[in-house]
């Protein structure tokens, strides 16, 4: 797993996050996320007037019974990007989501399934939608980060197995310069470069 992030605004990350999927040329991609302010008819209406492909999971319920409690279970949707301009819009209309800390998620392939599951929020049993991925394949998820100001690598791909392969594969504009409080020097990652034999 890897981190990368943007300035420190929300819109430098979703920017940061757009220059890198649209580098990487890899399409179609899958924009995941859960619809906790219950927009999904926002949501729709936009992708059916811009024909962009989705989907509805609301895992065969709304609300659900849950002890002495209710609980609302929220939708989650998929959207199939199939080219830089959907992405483009489909960030532009969504990204604000990751903001507010809602599960975000972006993949290569349409392999991320959600379902119910129990967890204790502050000592507080609940139950809510979770998302489960895939890795019995060669998959690669994107997710992000606290308050939408980066992102994590979540795969398996042989490019993003070392730093060096990371920083290779982003764009000549992104520049690594700091990793955690250690500043990144051209000298490490070429020795990393030698010592992975890229």
């Amino acid at each position: 797993m890897h981190r990368l992030s943007g300035e420190g605004h929300v819109e430098e990350g979703r920017e940061f996050l757009m220059a890198f999927l649209t580098h990487q040329a890899v399409f179609p991609l899958y924009v995941h996320f859960v619809d906790e302010y219950e927009l999904s008819e926002d949501f729709t209406t936009f992708f059916q007037q811009n024909q962009i492909d989705y989907t509805v999971d609301d895992c065969d319920g709304n609300l659900k019974s849950y002890g002495y409690r209710r609980y609302n279970y929220y939708s989650c949707l998929t959207v199939k990007i199939k080219n830089p301009d959907d992405l483009r819009l489909v960030l532009n209309k969504t990204y604000w989501l990751a903001s507010e800390n809602v599960f975000y998620c972006i993949s290569h392939s349409n392999s991320l399934t959600f379902e119910w599951g129990d967890f204790l929020e502050r000592g507080v049993k609940r139950r809510r939608s979770v998302a489960v991925f895939d890795f019995n394949a060669s998959q690669t998820y994107i997710t992000t980060d606290y308050d939408g100001l980066g992102f994590c690598i979540l795969s398996q791909d042989k490019q993003y197995t070392s730093l060096a392969g990371l920083i290779a594969s982003l764009p000549d504009q992104m520049v690594v310069t700091q990793i955690n409080d250690e500043v990144i020097e051209d000298e490490i990652l070429h020795t990393e470069d030698q010592e992975e034999g890229i």
